[in-house]
């Protein structure tokens, strides 16, 4: 059986599934970031116990540089976490038991687009850096490796056709 892979660009419309209109462009910081990140009113994601995390992949940076999101292997398989550029403040977006995957930050920095076997085969999925707002946003089965376009506009990902 001949497996073909193609990357794809992905017109999926964030501004309308996040409510917002991501900044077109996000700068390097040019200096040392500090630790100060708001503090969101409402928070449904766990303080992680760093006991908890088995091992840990797959780190991306945030648009600001004050935050990386990463995934990690627990008790209850890959999960979607976030802590702060200097490790403290270490928050689960995600927890059960299917395979949440491949994160990237959108421009803006405050979602992030991942995918999700929780229906069985990999579809992409955002969720809010607070951990609200969790969604399919479509693309075909087996769409993985997410990643936003500079403007936030589009989703390029690989889909494994077989």
């Amino acid at each position: 059986m001949k497996r073909v892979v193609i990357a794809a660009m992905a017109t999926v419309l964030i501004a309308g599934c996040s409510g917002s209109k991501p900044t077109p462009t996000a700068k390097a910081p040019t200096s040392t970031p500090t630790a100060k990140t708001p503090t969101p009113t409402a928070i449904p994601v766990t303080t992680a116990d760093p006991s908890e995390l088995v091992s840990s992949y797959s780190p991306r940076v945030s648009p600001d540089g004050t935050q990386i999101a990463f995934v990690s292997d627990t008790d209850t398989r890959a999960d979607l976490f976030v802590m702060n550029i200097d490790g403290s403040n270490l928050r689960r977006l995600t927890s059960g038991p299917q395979l949440d995957l491949d994160p990237d930050w959108a421009p803006d920095g405050t979602e992030i687009v991942f995918n999700s076997d929780a229906g069985g085969s990999p579809v992409l999925e955002v969720i809010g850096v607070d951990g609200s707002g969790e969604r399919k946003i479509g693309g075909p089965p087996w769409a993985i490796f997410p990643v936003y376009s500079p403007d936030g506009g589009r989703i390029a990902f690989i889909s494994d056709l077989s």
